[in-house]
């Protein structure tokens, strides 16, 4: 699969951002809080749902596909 950009808004940290993917690799560099590692799971996310056959190019149904396996990523771990 490849991903050719991604278009977020009202997500953690970024309140609209549009990112567009050079083939190959890509580097996320920032400070940090700044969603580097948002951005990884949110795109994780993205590939597990488009590989379930689920997720549709362009849909606007593609946040409500997606949230349940975010709700996974981004929950804190059980600690002892």
């Amino acid at each position: 699969m490849t991903i050719s950009g991604i278009k977020i808004d009202n997500f953690t940290v970024f309140e609209s951002a549009e990112i567009a993917f050079c083939p190959g690799v890509n580097v996320i560099i920032g400070a940090n809080g700044t969603g580097k590692s948002h951005l990884l799971k949110l795109l994780y996310a993205m590939t597990q749902q488009a590989s379930a056959g689920t997720l549709i190019e362009g849909s606007r149904h593609t946040r409500s596909l997606v949230r349940p396996l975010l709700n996974g990523l981004f929950k804190p771990e059980d600690g002892d």
